[in-house]
This record gives C-alpha cells, structure tokens and sequence, in this order.
C-alpha cells in the first residue's frame, strides 16, 4: 500500500514538475511547482472520496494552507477544529444549585 501512494505521489510530483508554470526565477518556480502540485493532489484526493467528505477535505487543505502562510494563527485554527472544546468551557452552577449550561450559559475560566 505504503508503495502505491509513494508511486502516485511521484508521478504527481513529476508531472508538476513537468506541466507547472515556468520562471526563471527560482523562487517563484518553486511556488509555482508547490501551487501546481497542490491542486494535482487535491483533485486527486476529491475524485477518490464520498460526497460527504468532500467538503471537509477542501476546508481542511485550505486551513492548513492559510495556518502554513500566516494568515490564521495556530490558536484560531485549533479554535475552528475543536469548536467548543479548545476554549475549556466550564459550567457554571446558578443560584438554585443546578447547572447553568443547561439554558446555555458557559464561562471561561
């Protein structure tokens, strides 16, 4: 299995190394390659899976992407992952002894 994947990761290297937008400028060559190469997995990726995790798949790539050029910053995007768990809600209790999340009221300790 491990040498299937490493040979279609392979030949989708290749083939952005090939079929990407040349410059000769290397570090824009190299961009050029990554975006290339990018895209060619994710498309990849997308004709091999269910409807359903389609969706989730593009919205990961795309974090990880944005996480990777500083445009969100690690906390926000473990917020986004984890919703509610990465804030370390507690309940509060109220007067009457019962616990307040139940009317949906947390606070952040």
């Amino acid at each position: 299995y491990q040498r299937r994947v490493r040979g279609q990761f392979l030949w989708l290297f290749d083939d952005s190394m090939e079929k990407s937008e040349k410059s000769p400028i290397t570090s824009k060559r190299i961009q050029n390659i990554i975006d290339y190469l990018t895209y060619e997995v994710w498309k990849y990726q997308i004709r091999g899976s269910y409807e359903e995790h389609k969706f989730l798949y593009t919205l990961l790539l795309t974090l990880k992407i944005c996480l990777q050029c500083n445009r969100i910053k690690p906390n926000e995007f473990m917020t986004f992952i984890k919703g509610g768990a990465a804030l370390d809600l507690v309940c509060q209790d109220d007067s009457n002894g019962s616990k307040a999340g139940h009317r949906g009221h947390y606070h952040h300790e």
